[in-house]
């Protein structure tokens, strides 16, 4: 879990330079960003929320699944 999450934010940054950009901009590029940054932005805090979780269930995994049984 904590594999993918980082995976999928080192993807995220190829494309920040796109949706976020900075500097002079074309009309085609700022809706490009408009579009897309909230669908971005959702998906970077699902990866850090993905990374904790799977941090947590690294960590303690083995405690939380004393507690089932």
């Amino acid at each position: 879990m904590v594999i993918c999450s980082l995976w999928v934010e080192y993807k995220l940054f190829g494309i920040n330079g796109d949706v976020f950009p900075s500097g002079l901009c074309s009309g085609q590029e700022v809706r490009l960003a408009e579009q897309y940054q909230l669908r971005v932005q959702i998906v970077k805090y699902l990866a850090v929320v993905g990374a904790l979780a799977g941090t947590v269930i690294w960590g303690y995994g083995d405690l939380l699944w004393q507690l089932k049984t």
